[in-house]
């Protein structure tokens, strides 16, 4: 992740580790973030729902609990639509920021977009 970084390269990382059924969010894992921090490259925290085809929260996508992967593939190809939002919140520079602060700091703005 270093490498590409340091490359001007973008990543994507799920600082969460796990999945909820989109009613939470989890703490985020600090150490997933320390290449941009080593690299001095922001962070854009995205925040991810999913709406059925009357525009509500649905937790079909949801791989969280006890489901299986095919109960969790089951549910999805069940719904007639399904939309998936990215809500980007604003660029995090990590200047001077520990790992723990970032985290922190994009866990909060992900909870924000996400209403949580």
């Amino acid at each position: 992740m270093a490498t590409r970084l340091h490359h001007k390269a973008d990543i994507a990382v799920f600082p969460e580790g796990t999945t909820s059924d989109g009613t939470l969010l989890h703490g985020f894992h600090a150490a997933l973030l320390q290449p941009a921090i080593d690299a001095g490259r922001p962070l854009l925290p995205l925040a991810l729902n999913y709406r059925d085809a009357h525009g509500n929260f649905s937790p079909a996508p949801s791989y969280a609990g006890e489901i299986t992967l095919m109960q969790c593939f089951s549910e999805i190809l069940a719904c007639r639509a399904l939309t998936v939002r990215i809500l980007p919140a604003s660029l995090i520079f990590p200047a001077n920021q520990s790992r723990r602060a970032l985290a922190d700091a994009a866990h909060a703005a992900i909870a924000r977009q996400l209403g949580l």
